[in-house]
């Protein structure tokens, strides 16, 4: 699920159907958005090769093969699951061979998936199947709103949030008053020399 998709026009709809078939039919297609592009100072049809640094060894030779429409994803690029974790079962086989390990994230490459659900009943059906499933214990699958997982990922700025509103806040206004309390002292006294008693 990608927020924004039903604000699209059809003729910009058409263009990303496009790219998501042509994706389908090349793995090591992506789709890329418009400022991200400019960023890269690259055009679709070039290719880049993308080094991760969450999966170490696991490089990936992209081609650019479409564009997301203007908006909300201009920042952002999508890529075919199966290349990578094609790309991780190469790596796992290598390493099989020489007998060493297994990639640490091998079990561990999908990291995030969104559902759309029309309400919260929904949403607590699809959340129960998942979690009592056997299949989803190993690495185990989290369920939550995206209120909660905002609310999670917020959290971790928690103290430092904490430290400007108790400890900034505070020295801020201090020290407008100092500001306020010299300029009013600086008029009084010049104020003085002007008209003396």
């Amino acid at each position: 699920m990608m927020d924004g998709l039903d604000t699209l026009t059809g003729a910009e709809m058409q263009q990303l159907r496009d790219g998501i078939k042509a994706m389908q039919a090349n793995k090591r297609g992506a789709i890329v958005g418009k400022d991200r592009l400019a960023a890269m100072n690259k055009r679709v049809g070039e290719s880049i090769k993308v080094e991760s640094f969450n999966y170490k060894d696991i490089n990936l030779e992209i081609e650019i093969i479409g564009e997301f429409p203007p908006g909300r994803y201009d920042q952002s690029a999508v890529i075919n699951r199966d290349y990578l974790n094609d790309a991780m079962d190469q790596y796992n086989q290598r390493q099989s061979k020489s007998g060493k390990d297994r990639h640490p994230l091998s079990d561990k490459s999908l990291n995030l998936v969104w559902l759309k659900v029309p309400d919260t009943e929904a949403f607590n059906r699809v959340a129960e199947q998942i979690t009592s499933s056997s299949l989803y214990t190993s690495p185990a699958v989290k369920c939550e709103t995206a209120s909660s997982g905002i609310a999670s990922f917020l959290d971790a700025y928690k103290d430092l949030l904490w430290g400007m509103r108790w400890l900034l806040v505070p020295a801020i206004l201090v020290t407008m008053a100092l500001v306020i309390a010299n300029a009013i002292s600086i008029n009084v006294a010049s104020a003085g020399r002007r008209w003396p008693s």
